[in-house]
């Protein structure tokens, strides 16, 4: 919370910020060279475990979380998980900062 109130902003809850990241580094990595771009990747990847555990322990399919909200994020709608349906969800309308 303080840093919250320090740095006057948030981010997007329900893994919406690791996958707009994990997007943009996989992007990004296009234009890097040599072993940076296997860090890039990794990182990226890395990122990825938040929504995946968040759709796990919810009881849903990780996998097509992912593909929807990746969908989703490349569509335009930088949505997080609904952990109740596995759908996507405006976080930003739904509180979830």
């Amino acid at each position: 919370m303080k840093n919250a109130i320090d740095d006057q902003s948030v981010v997007a809850g329900a893994g919406a910020f690791e996958i707009a990241c994990y997007l943009h580094l996989t992007q990004s990595a296009a234009g890097v060279t040599g072993r940076a771009r296997l860090g890039l990747s990794a990182f990226a990847e890395a990122l990825l475990i938040v929504p995946k555990t968040l759709a796990e322990n919810a009881g849903q399919d990780p996998l097509d979380a992912m593909i929807k909200l990746q969908d989703a994020h490349r569509a335009g709608m930088p949505y997080g998980l609904d952990l109740a349906t596995g759908e996507g969800i405006d976080c930003d309308a739904a509180g979830m900062l």
